[in-house]
């Protein structure tokens, strides 16, 4: 009895896995049409919805700054 808990004590360490974090916004080829499934398709349109708005953002930030370097 004693002898299987010893083996079981030398299992080897597990390897730990590290992930990369990666920030990506949502790609176009992402389908508009997603089959109802409630809070998800809500979750979905809003985040598209963001992701619109933050690359209009974006385009009027960089007229904004090439604007300043005219001036």
């Amino acid at each position: 009895m004693a002898d299987k808990e010893v083996q079981n004590s030398k299992k080897p360490p597990s390897k730990s896995v590290s992930v990369v974090n990666k920030t990506s916004s949502v790609s176009e080829d992402t389908p508009k049409t997603v089959p109802n499934k409630g809070p998800q398709v809500l979750c979905l349109r809003i985040l598209n919805s963001l992701n619109e708005n933050m690359k209009s953002q974006k385009e009027r930030f960089e007229k904004l700054e090439s604007a300043q370097y005219y001036d």
